[in-house]
Protein backbone atom coordinates (compact mmCIF):
# COMPACT_ATOMS: atom_id res chain seq x y z
CA UNK A 1 0.00 0.00 0.00
CA UNK A 2 2.51 2.44 1.15
CA UNK A 3 4.86 1.95 -2.09
CA UNK A 4 1.67 2.31 -4.09
CA UNK A 5 0.81 5.66 -3.16
CA UNK A 6 4.34 6.92 -3.52
CA UNK A 7 4.52 5.45 -7.07
CA UNK A 8 1.28 7.89 -7.44
CA UNK A 9 3.01 10.65 -5.47
CA UNK A 10 6.03 10.20 -7.63
CA UNK A 11 4.24 10.37 -11.24
CA UNK A 12 2.20 13.56 -9.43
CA UNK A 13 5.04 15.37 -8.98
CA UNK A 14 6.90 14.22 -11.97
CA UNK A 15 3.58 15.67 -14.21
CA UNK A 16 3.24 18.77 -12.00
CA UNK A 17 7.40 19.46 -12.82
CA UNK A 18 7.83 19.21 -9.44
CA UNK A 19 11.45 18.07 -9.03
CA UNK A 20 11.79 18.55 -4.95
CA UNK A 21 8.76 16.52 -4.22
CA UNK A 22 9.20 13.99 -6.89
CA UNK A 23 13.20 13.61 -5.33
CA UNK A 24 12.04 13.48 -2.17
CA UNK A 25 9.07 10.43 -2.83
CA UNK A 26 12.02 8.72 -4.95
CA UNK A 27 14.50 8.89 -1.27
CA UNK A 28 10.80 7.63 0.59
CA UNK A 29 10.35 4.78 -2.35
CA UNK A 30 13.57 3.52 -2.36
CA UNK A 31 13.61 3.25 1.10
CA UNK A 32 10.17 1.08 0.68
CA UNK A 33 12.20 -1.10 -1.52
CA UNK A 34 15.22 -1.16 0.61
CA UNK A 35 13.37 -2.54 3.87
CA UNK A 36 11.85 -4.99 1.47
CA UNK A 37 15.73 -6.36 0.19
CA UNK A 38 14.41 -5.11 -3.33
CA UNK A 39 18.29 -3.40 -3.50
CA UNK A 40 18.50 -2.74 -7.36
CA UNK A 41 14.97 -1.19 -7.23
CA UNK A 42 16.12 1.06 -4.39
CA UNK A 43 19.27 1.77 -6.02
CA UNK A 44 16.67 3.02 -9.22
CA UNK A 45 15.33 4.76 -7.19
CA UNK A 46 17.97 6.92 -4.90
CA UNK A 47 19.67 7.43 -8.43
CA UNK A 48 17.06 9.09 -10.17
CA UNK A 49 16.73 11.51 -6.95
CA UNK A 50 20.13 11.88 -7.03
CA UNK A 51 19.84 13.31 -10.28
CA UNK A 52 17.07 15.42 -9.54
CA UNK A 53 18.87 17.12 -6.64
CA UNK A 54 22.28 17.37 -8.34
CA UNK A 55 19.85 19.71 -10.76
CA UNK A 56 18.63 21.86 -7.79
CA UNK A 57 21.84 21.83 -6.01
CA UNK A 58 20.28 20.55 -2.92
CA UNK A 59 22.94 20.08 -1.30
CA UNK A 60 20.75 18.05 1.72
CA UNK A 61 19.20 15.91 -0.11
CA UNK A 62 22.52 15.24 -2.22
CA UNK A 63 23.78 14.05 0.84
CA UNK A 64 20.72 11.80 1.90
CA UNK A 65 21.18 10.23 -1.87
CA UNK A 66 24.18 10.01 -1.67
CA UNK A 67 24.09 7.94 1.76
CA UNK A 68 21.08 5.73 0.41
CA UNK A 69 23.51 4.85 -2.59
CA UNK A 70 26.00 3.53 -0.46
CA UNK A 71 23.95 1.57 2.21
CA UNK A 72 22.09 -0.05 -0.50
CA UNK A 73 25.30 -0.89 -2.68
CA UNK A 74 26.97 -1.99 0.26
CA UNK A 75 23.89 -4.42 1.08
CA UNK A 76 24.30 -6.08 -2.67
CA UNK A 77 28.15 -6.45 -1.46
CA UNK A 78 29.42 -3.64 -4.17
CA UNK A 79 32.08 -2.40 -1.43
CA UNK A 80 34.15 0.27 -3.41
CA UNK A 81 30.92 2.02 -5.01
CA UNK A 82 29.62 1.77 -1.66
CA UNK A 83 32.69 3.28 0.25
CA UNK A 84 32.63 5.92 -2.41
CA UNK A 85 28.74 6.95 -2.20
CA UNK A 86 28.90 6.82 1.90
CA UNK A 87 32.44 9.40 1.65
CA UNK A 88 30.51 11.39 -0.23
CA UNK A 89 27.61 11.94 1.95
CA UNK A 90 30.22 12.18 5.16
CA UNK A 91 31.25 15.15 2.96
CA UNK A 92 27.97 16.86 2.49
CA UNK A 93 26.74 15.55 5.72
CA UNK A 94 29.46 17.43 7.66
CA UNK A 95 29.23 20.80 5.07
CA UNK A 96 25.37 21.02 5.64
CA UNK A 97 25.61 20.21 9.65
CA UNK A 98 23.63 17.19 9.62
CA UNK A 99 25.14 15.54 12.86
CA UNK A 100 22.71 12.81 13.05
CA UNK A 101 22.89 11.93 9.15
CA UNK A 102 27.03 11.97 10.09
CA UNK A 103 26.72 9.91 12.73
CA UNK A 104 24.57 6.89 10.57
CA UNK A 105 27.48 7.53 7.31
CA UNK A 106 30.01 6.77 10.00
CA UNK A 107 28.19 3.83 11.19
CA UNK A 108 27.88 2.50 7.69
CA UNK A 109 31.38 3.48 6.63
CA UNK A 110 32.73 1.44 10.07
CA UNK A 111 30.60 -1.63 8.52
CA UNK A 112 32.15 -1.68 5.15
CA UNK A 113 35.51 -1.22 6.74
CA UNK A 114 34.59 -4.38 9.02
CA UNK A 115 33.68 -6.36 6.05
CA UNK A 116 37.17 -5.71 4.38
CA UNK A 117 38.96 -6.73 7.26
CA UNK A 118 39.71 -2.84 7.77
CA UNK A 119 39.12 -3.70 11.55
CA UNK A 120 41.27 -0.36 13.10
CA UNK A 121 39.15 2.09 10.63
CA UNK A 122 35.79 0.72 11.38
CA UNK A 123 36.74 0.96 15.31
CA UNK A 124 37.76 4.57 14.58
CA UNK A 125 34.42 5.47 12.51
CA UNK A 126 32.67 3.73 15.04
CA UNK A 127 34.05 4.87 17.55
CA UNK A 128 33.06 8.90 15.95
CA UNK A 129 29.76 7.80 15.37
CA UNK A 130 29.34 6.94 19.04
CA UNK A 131 30.28 10.13 20.45
CA UNK A 132 28.42 12.29 18.01
CA UNK A 133 25.39 10.10 19.04
CA UNK A 134 26.00 10.56 22.51
CA UNK A 135 26.06 14.39 22.14
CA UNK A 136 22.97 14.32 20.06
CA UNK A 137 21.25 12.03 22.85
CA UNK A 138 20.58 9.34 20.57
CA UNK A 139 19.87 6.02 21.98
CA UNK A 140 19.02 3.31 19.28
CA UNK A 141 21.91 4.68 17.56
CA UNK A 142 24.60 4.35 20.00
CA UNK A 143 23.40 0.86 21.12
CA UNK A 144 24.25 -0.15 17.50
CA UNK A 145 27.63 1.77 17.70
CA UNK A 146 28.36 -0.26 21.16
CA UNK A 147 26.89 -3.50 19.36
CA UNK A 148 29.30 -3.32 16.24
CA UNK A 149 32.32 -2.25 18.84
CA UNK A 150 31.81 -5.42 21.25
CA UNK A 151 31.66 -7.75 18.19
CA UNK A 152 34.95 -6.70 17.29
CA UNK A 153 36.38 -6.46 20.51
CA UNK A 154 35.15 -10.08 21.14
CA UNK A 155 36.64 -11.01 17.81
CA UNK A 156 40.13 -9.61 18.77
CA UNK A 157 40.33 -11.46 22.02
CA UNK A 158 39.05 -8.13 24.10
CA UNK A 159 36.59 -10.22 26.27
CA UNK A 160 36.37 -7.59 28.96
CA UNK A 161 35.44 -4.96 26.63
CA UNK A 162 32.29 -6.69 25.27
CA UNK A 163 30.52 -7.04 28.18
CA UNK A 164 31.32 -3.23 29.36
CA UNK A 165 29.75 -2.33 25.57
CA UNK A 166 26.53 -4.07 26.08
CA UNK A 167 26.60 -3.52 29.36
CA UNK A 168 26.51 0.18 28.82
CA UNK A 169 23.80 -0.35 25.81
CA UNK A 170 21.46 -2.24 27.46
CA UNK A 171 19.95 0.25 29.66
CA UNK A 172 20.15 2.80 26.75
CA UNK A 173 17.36 0.87 25.01
CA UNK A 174 14.75 -1.24 27.00
CA UNK A 175 14.55 -4.66 25.52
CA UNK A 176 17.46 -4.07 23.35
CA UNK A 177 18.47 -7.84 22.73
CA UNK A 178 21.78 -8.57 20.76
CA UNK A 179 21.61 -9.13 16.60
CA UNK A 180 21.67 -12.10 14.87
CA UNK A 181 25.15 -10.92 13.45
CA UNK A 182 26.21 -10.35 17.38
CA UNK A 183 25.06 -14.04 18.13
CA UNK A 184 27.22 -15.64 14.86
CA UNK A 185 30.32 -14.09 16.78
CA UNK A 186 29.35 -15.89 20.14
CA UNK A 187 30.58 -19.18 21.01
CA UNK A 188 27.37 -21.33 21.87
CA UNK A 189 28.37 -21.43 25.90
CA UNK A 190 27.53 -17.63 26.23
CA UNK A 191 23.95 -16.93 27.19
CA UNK A 192 22.27 -13.92 27.35
CA UNK A 193 20.15 -12.22 30.47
Amino acid sequence: MRAGASRRSCSLAETLGDARLQSATLNNLGGIHYQRGEFDDALECHRRGLVLRERLGDEEGLAQSHKNIGISLYRKGELDDAARHLDEALALLRKVGDRRGEAVALRHLGNLHYERGEHAAAQSHWETSLALCRELGSQQDMSSCLNNLGVLHFEQGRYARPSGSTARCSPSWPGWAPSPSWRRCMPTSVTWR
